[in-house]
């Protein structure tokens, strides 16, 4: 099922505060004209597919993220980003019951490298790596008849392409590919074996989700 089956109160909520953090930084207002190409705001959408043992979990499904960067040189930038992928358990398929749905929540500081930047061309290449952490909340789910409450944080690291078109001063389009690698606990994930019998009973010690995107960015 491409889209949640619910939207939760706790989802709305977390966009809501991403959207007043990156809102806030608009009314920073650099000095000189220089200053203000320096910084940029990026909204980007798509779709998140998981990968390894979350694809016996979870189905594509809806990304969300924002970014703002920082330009250290010509062709390195320092960002900060949030994301936001909405995903919904797998069908069950005689391996055991529905998995529940899930949102994954990513929060990393990278930089980002421009591989081809010509001011002759329109066209833009970049390449960015970065580092951070993921929320992985899982909608309640019970296990032997014992609820379980799954909402866990784990270290990530991530990297990706982008290819931008220039439309007007300070403004872009792009369409991108990120992969996220988080590196969960198995004594967490091993709860997900008694829901589907095709994943290791000792849990899994890493998780990928790979959104895949389409975007603005705005200098300001």
């Amino acid at each position: 099922m491409f889209l949640r089956k619910r939207w939760t109160r706790k989802t709305a909520a977390r966009i809501a505060t991403l959207g007043l953090a990156v809102g806030m930084t608009t009314m920073i207002r650099p000095l000189d004209a220089q200053a203000q190409q320096s910084l940029s705001l990026e909204g980007r959408g798509g779709i998140a597919v998981p990968t390894g043992d979350l694809a016996d979990l979870l189905d594509v499904g809806p990304s969300f993220g924002a970014g703002l960067s920082y330009q250290l040189s010509p062709r390195v930038s320092l960002r900060l980003d949030g994301d936001v992928d909405i995903l919904s358990g797998v069908d069950a398929d005689g391996s055991g019951p529905e998995a529940p749905d899930a949102n994954i929540y990513h929060y990393n500081l990278g930089l980002e490298l421009k591989l081809l930047d010509s001011e002759a061309s329109p066209w833009h290449l970049a390449a960015n790596v970065g580092a951070g952490a993921s929320t992985l909340d899982f909608d309640d789910f019970a296990v032997l008849g014992t609820p379980v409450d799954f909402n866990e944080t784990y270290f990530t690291a991530n990297g990706g392409l982008k290819v931008a078109y220039n439309v007007a001063r300070n403004v872009d389009v792009f369409v991108g590919a990120q992969a996220f690698l988080m590196f969960t606990d198995e004594a967490d994930t091993a709860v997900f074996s008694l829901l589907r019998s095709d994943l290791d009973p000792a849990g899994f010690d890493n998780a990928w989700t790979i959104p895949i995107t389409a975007g603005l960015r705005i200098g300001i």
